[in-house]
């Protein structure tokens, strides 16, 4: 298995505007269920960063952008482990550069703290923290400086838990604002003062604060008082709090906001309220006149999903259509008529979409198709109660196997009866490719499972030597690139226990374990559907219960048969003073939009070029320099920012899969005596 790159949003997130590298930069996490993850907004997608070391799993931390210093900096939390009480509060710093995250061993300390805030104090030139409390529920006192060496406590009024806070770098001022006393202050450098402005928004405990450069003014974005969410914005001046004419926003809790400055965009990272997309990570962009909206992904009710040949994606139906391009999610344009049906299918001989909708009278079924622009008038149908839709390839037919067995086949008019009642229960089922039969699993107690096969004239009931360990609301899918029939995962247990991550393959014979060396959380209410445009099984979505609650996942994995994304060293770089300049990698995924080769440790404002080719090689250049891209096939121009960082990035073509090439970057260094540094060399194998 490897984990596809988009965030989960089933966690905590801190959100900073990385000025010297010129993205956003997001850690995502999760303090009750180990979560603990970097992305950064490459080009317009968020791109997952593979770092050596990383904060422990959390929620409810601060995170803040040290613009001195170019490092985000992240401060305490929680880890909350279900069924325990009090909460187990941090009270580590960490601060990441773009490369990797290290843990600062400082000589002054906060206490362990939770939810407090972070911010630039352009005053002092230092990072402000203040407005969280303790695990006993307290208020954390007073506030406090960081410097990149010490934490200084600073004796002053304390915040109201819970307040966002906002660098004003054009006033040099920290503007708060809490939500639940309508009350904002402002931060000179050395104290707080209560403000009395004008007008103020009311009702809007939970928003978040952000400074919007091309505004020149502090925003307040969202809310979630007890009447229900709030997505208006309001902007402070200094003087007074004014409404943002804007058009409303998908409503969020738990969120973060930051501004992007250098592409004029406001990011809103957090969790739907959504009808439909409750639970679900929300990314979205405000550009100053519109909202512009990164589709989150998948979660609970996954079952409904399916692959789609005509748009070459995978589709997810449950009361709103999302599609996967194998990179990102896209809000689809499906019709409402049929987004929560129970079940989906693609029927590939007639290229459309073939949806079955439960009504509220038992056993009267409607069945309705989409051709990709529009739904067909709901065909209504008593059929008895089912839970597998299969396209049978063999047949050209979709076919319905009810929970007796009973078979009935579409003909994109009417069902028909084709093969009565089996004689056993059936639960669920897939098409097998390899021998052109119809799959079914058949639970005949608690601890014995069957195998039924139905091969266009009869059933066969099927006794494996190998016993399938007992479960329900398990993933069953079929993986064409190795004729397979693959379950995954379920539910064995009571509530909050249970829940499996296991993964079996059917021989033709008997059921085979198979045991990757990383696997997905364990979960129920899975999905798997397999990409036929890459190639590769995927599981979406699931959930489980835990003593916080109902965990509900929103990630995806790949069922790879090859080796995952692999970066590996050639040798060293050479000049810079002793110091080469460093090319950092992200994985390179087959469709991933945003791979990236960052360059660290350039002189300021330095030529930069990537080299890439085929194949690497070796040259000794003189010294302890050695050229391990001596044939080029492609060169890249860059040139570093003030803080000798340099990027470029570029989507991944699906037929680069399996493909390895080699990487160095040569930056022009007057300080060395070739003229210029080189990074070390770099090995680089696209995952499958």
């Amino acid at each position: 298995w490897h984990r596809l790159p988009t965030p989960v949003g089933t966690a905590s997130f801190g959100l900073a505007f990385d000025g010297a590298r010129e993205r956003m930069v997001l850690f995502e996490s999760n303090g009750w269920n180990p979560v603990a993850r970097t992305w950064e907004r490459v080009g317009d997608v968020w791109s997952l960063r593979r770092t050596l070391t990383s904060p422990p799993s959390r929620s409810h931390f601060a995170i803040g952008y040290d613009p001195v210093r170019q490092r985000v900096v992240l401060f305490g939390g929680t880890q909350i482990y279900p069924g325990s009480a009090p909460m187990v509060a941090l009270a580590d710093t960490w601060e990441y550069d773009g490369v990797d995250w290290v843990q600062r061993a400082t000589p002054a300390s906060p206490p362990a703290q939770i939810a407090s805030s972070m911010a630039f104090d352009y005053a002092s030139n230092q990072l402000l923290m203040c407005g969280g409390m303790t695990a006993s529920g307290s208020v954390a006192p007073g506030a406090w400086h960081y410097d990149g060496a010490t934490w200084t406590h600073l004796a002053v009024a304390t915040m109201p838990t819970g307040s966002p806070i906002a660098s004003d770098p054009a006033r040099q001022r920290i503007v708060a604002y809490s939500g639940y006393l309508n009350l904002t202050y402002e931060w000179d450098g050395t104290s707080w003062t209560q403000m009395s402005p004008a007008q103020s928004p009311t009702n809007h405990d939970g928003g978040r604060l952000a400074f919007v450069a091309q505004r020149g003014s502090v925003v307040l974005y969202g809310g979630y008082p007890p009447g229900g969410p709030v997505t208006d914005l309001w902007e402070y001046d200094g003087t007074t709090w004014s409404l943002i004419a804007a058009p409303p926003a998908p409503p969020t809790i738990r969120h973060v906001i930051e501004h992007d400055p250098v592409h004029g965009q406001m990011f809103v990272v957090g969790e739907s309220t959504d009808v439909f997309m409750a639970g679900r990570l929300m990314s979205v962009q405000w550009d100053g006149t519109t909202w512009h909206a990164d589709t989150p992904s998948n979660g609970q009710y996954a079952r409904t999903a399916y692959w789609d040949d005509n748009r070459q994606r995978i589709v997810l139906l449950d009361g709103v259509h999302l599609e996967w391009d194998g990179a990102r999610w896209h809000r689809g344009t499906s019709p409402p008529s049929a987004l929560s049906p129970v079940r989906v299918v693609f029927d590939a001989a007639r290229r459309r979409a073939v949806a079955v909708r439960s009504t509220t009278t038992t056993n009267v079924w409607m069945t309705s198709e989409w051709d990709g622009t529009n739904w067909s008038a709901p065909t209504t149908t008593t059929l008895p109660y089912f839970q597998a839709l299969v396209y049978h390839a063999g047949r050209g037919r979709v076919m319905l196997c009810s929970l007796n067995g009973e078979l009935w086949e579409w003909d994109g008019s009417n069902w028909s009866l084709v093969a009565p009642a089996s004689g056993f229960p059936v639960e669920s089922g897939v098409y097998d490719e390899a021998s052109n039969e119809l799959f079914t699993l058949v639970p005949v107690s608690a601890n014995v499972w069957q195998v039924g096969t139905w091969d266009g004239a009869a059933w066969t009931q099927h006794m494996p030597a190998t016993s399938l360990p007992p479960r329900s609301g398990y993933a069953l899918g079929y993986d064409e690139s190795r004729q397979r029939v693959v379950l995954f995962g379920g539910h064995n247990g009571p509530t909050g226990t249970g829940y499996l991550n296991d993964l079996w393959e059917w021989t033709g014979t008997d059921w085979a374990q198979r045991l990757p060396a990383t696997a997905p959380e364990p979960r129920e209410g899975a999905a798997l559907v397999f990409d036929r445009l890459r190639r590769q099984l995927i599981l979406l979505g699931g959930y489980r219960h835990t003593g916080a609650g109902q965990q509900v996942f929103a990630d995806l994995w790949a069922l790879d048969a090859a080796a995952a994304a692999t970066v590996t060293t050639l040798g060293p770089g050479c000049g810079g003073g002793g110091n080469p300049p460093s090319l950092v990698p992200s994985a390179p995924h087959p469709g991933a939009a945003a791979f990236t080769l960052d360059l660290h440790g350039a002189p300021a404002n330095a030529p930069c070029l990537y080299g890439l080719a085929f194949a690497g090689g070796n040259v000794p250049l003189g010294g302890t320099c050695t050229l391990f891209v001596p044939d080029q096939d492609q060169l890249v121009l860059a040139l570093a920012s003030g803080g000798g960082f340099a990027s470029a990035h570029a989507a991944i073509p699906l037929a680069l899969q399996g493909f390895r090439f080699a990487a160095q970057a040569a930056v022009l260094d007057a300080s060395n005596g070739l003229g210029v540094s080189l990074t070390q060399g770099l090995s680089i194998t696209v995952g499958r």
